[in-house]
């Protein structure tokens, strides 16, 4: 819920929205993987809610995986130093070894 002048409100956002939504996402995510990579690994697509490098790391320390892959796109440094990265974090915190891969130019 959310407060709107000082009354608690429903949030806007259904189970049946947020379903929905989350289920569109994986279909579009597993479309992403190309078919001849489920001959040779076990795939799962899954989707969380919460920071990223927090998120992913604790999905894979819980499910005892063995390799991360991280997608990298280019921030500029000043974005790095404030913001951070979030591959960054992933590569110094994960429990298991961390694949960058750049994405095509």
């Amino acid at each position: 819920p959310f407060v709107y002048e000082n009354a608690l409100m429903p949030d806007p956002m259904t189970s049946d929205i947020k379903n929905d939504l989350n289920a569109h996402l994986n279909r579009k995510l597993e479309l992403l993987v190309p078919e001849e990579a489920y001959n040779w690994c076990n795939i799962i697509t899954v989707s969380l809610a919460g920071k990223p490098f927090d998120e992913l790391i604790k999905y894979a320390l819980l499910h005892a995986v063995d390799l991360i892959i991280v997608g990298v796109r280019g921030h500029g440094l000043v974005e790095t130093l404030f913001l951070g990265s979030t591959t960054d974090r992933v590569i110094r915190r994960a429990s298991c070894p961390v694949l960058t891969v750049a994405g095509e130019s």
